[in-house]
């Protein structure tokens, strides 16, 4: 298998979450990591086109487990159940089969109505959420792997993730709160934040929100109330902070070291 240091290095850091204070365990430093996923002490990362599979049962020494070479820049990956789904710099959307955790083999593609890549993709039960920069995000039902039922539009950019009857999303510099018993279409948020430049990536943990927040490092809100967003503030991470996953009492997060 390839492994190559590249001139700009990046971490994939794992930090425990002890409410809004958190502690780096570990790092992975190859690169260039801007997506990540987690299956039980498996983890699935990006390094450009790459595919990277990693064991993180010891999380302060992380080893690659293996390595998939896809046809495009890797942008997003999400697992739902037994399954990764990757977006690329297109409009096709891979699906991979990880019931063998550390083998993901590919199980289809699916290519969605967008005019440019997808930007997130996230689960809640059985709905799928599949969203696109400057575009309205879609609401799907996941009748299995690889088909899906259009239920309705979003406008929530970037980023979405759903908690009960609340929604988190992301545009640009905003991080905006829904909700989301209302039927049809959703157009309006209930209340934002911001975090001064650019953010991405969501994870949820009871009443707090973090984000990937670049510069800024991990951006922190208490979602508490859907209709009152509290900015809780930020935690550096030493580099530029991309995308962000929760495990349990971990966050693993994708970024880019100084």
């Amino acid at each position: 298998m390839k492994r190559t240091i590249l001139f700009i290095i990046t971490t994939v850091m794992s930090i425990l979450i002890m409410s809004q204070e958190l502690v780096e365990v570990g790092t992975w430093e190859y690169g260039p990591t801007e997506a990540v996923a987690v299956k039980d002490s498996t983890a699935y990362i990006s390094s450009g086109s790459y595919l990277w599979v990693l064991d993180i049962s010891d999380e302060s020494n992380i080893s690659l487990v293996d390595e998939i070479k896809l046809d495009s820049y890797i942008n997003f990956i999400r697992r739902i159940g037994n399954y990764l789904y990757i977006s690329k710099n297109d409009s096709i959307l891979n699906i991979y089969d990880i019931h063998n955790a550390s083998n993901p083999t590919l199980a289809g593609d699916v290519v969605q109505p967008f005019s440019t890549p997808l930007t997130d993709i996230s689960v809640k039960a059985d709905t799928l959420f599949l969203m696109r920069n400057n575009e309205l995000g879609r609401e799907y039902y996941l009748n299995d792997s690889i088909n899906l039922q259009h239920i309705r539009y979003i406008d929530a950019g970037l980023s979405f993730k759903q908690s009960g009857n609340k929604g988190i999303g992301i545009i640009l510099y905003l991080v905006k709160s829904y909700d989301m018993s209302q039927s049809g279409d959703i157009y309006v948020e209930n209340d934002l934040v911001g975090f001064g430049e650019a953010v991405r990536g969501i994870a949820i943990n009871g009443n707090f929100v973090y984000v990937g927040a670049g510069s800024n490092g991990i951006g922190i809100t208490d979602f508490s109330d859907v209709d009152n967003l509290i900015k809780i503030g930020t935690v550096l991470t030493g580099g530029i902070t991309y995308d962000v996953e929760l495990i349990e009492d971990t966050l693993l997060i994708a970024g880019k070291g100084t």
